[in-house]
């Protein structure tokens, strides 16, 4: 069997699944009750212009008059005054789309990756899968580029649904000002990204399902990871924040810059380590690292 048709076949795998479905449906439910909630909650008066649909992208006020001149850039934070942007890390756009990216992009990656995978394990199905393609390394590169593209795609669908729904508000109960070309490449570069991002964390995921044969193994090892991780770090760990991948994460997805804990004057503080295409470099590169232990793992374990 040719990879193209090894491919296609999982890909029908992946949309059979009632999970995908249902986390498409899950994802126009939730996006409709928010919006409806903030354009209810919002009220435009003579003080408070409402939603600004720039919101999405920056959490300044006020309403700007043109995104492509006065969105935050690292000269900008340099300049108001908020920091040396050679030493303090550039927050990015810290709007409400980068705000929720890394945790939707973690939420989604990992079930999508985790139960995909996880499940072959659960219903036996993947010694059935083995029987017609034996050869492993090409059947779980297959699955590792289908969970990559579920994982982006529905995360996607997710924040451009989160946006969508918000546009309203904007529109009739709010402020539209400052919206231009270069704003709506920005947004979608930021959901793109974010894509990447779950993308990146569902092969993760989808390793660790792999290893452990099951799907709860690996959802909660990634959301434990996500909660006891800030805490570790802060309090034992400080020379990993640099290269923690949520942090990393959050840095790729906003266009900001990774940062690092040093000791100044008996205080931790975050200064500058490196840029978002490295901190996008570094999630591949943890990626890369778990697929090929995923990899080598399938290889040589009984899969019964």
């Amino acid at each position: 069997m040719s990879f193209l048709r090894l491919l296609g076949s999982e890909i029908e795998r992946f949309l059979a699944r009632r999970l995908a479905r249902g986390l498409v449906l899950t994802v126009l439910a939730i996006g409709a009750l928010v919006g409806v909630l903030v354009f209810i909650n919002s009220h435009p008066d003579t003080w408070n212009s409402g939603f600004r649909a720039t919101e999405l992208l920056s959490g300044s006020g006020g309403d700007l008059a043109d995104w492509s001149e006065q969105r935050p850039t690292r000269s900008g934070f340099g300049e108001d005054g908020f920091g040396d942007w050679g030493n303090t890390p550039y927050p990015g756009l810290q709007g409400i789309v980068g705000a929720i990216g890394m945790t939707v992009a973690l939420l989604f990656g990992g079930i999508v990756g985790a139960s995909f995978l996880g499940a072959e394990y659960r219903y036996g199905t993947i010694e059935q899968v083995l029987l017609w393609e034996p050869r492993r390394h090409r059947l779980l590169a297959a699955k590792y580029i289908v969970v990559f593209l579920g994982s982006a795609l529905i995360t996607m669908f997710a924040i451009a649904c989160f946006s969508a729904a918000l546009w309203p508000a904007a529109v009739w109960r709010g402020s539209t000002s400052g919206v231009d070309g270069r704003f709506w490449l920005d947004l979608a570069s930021v959901i793109g990204r974010t894509g990447v991002v779950a993308g990146l964390f569902g092969i993760i995921a989808a390793t660790v399902a792999l290893v452990t044969k099951h799907t709860t193994a690996a959802i909660l090892g990634m959301l434990g990871y996500n909660i006891v991780a800030g805490i570790a770090i802060a309090i034992w760990l400080q020379r990993f924040y640099r290269w923690d991948p949520l942090q990393n994460a959050i840095a790729f997805i906003t266009e900001g810059d990774a940062g690092k804990l040093v000791k100044l004057n008996g205080w931790h503080e975050t200064v500058y380590s490196h840029t978002y295409l490295a901190a996008g470099a570094l999630l591949a590169a943890y990626a890369a690292g778990f697929a090929a232990v995923g990899f080598v793992v399938f290889r040589r374990r009984d899969v019964s």
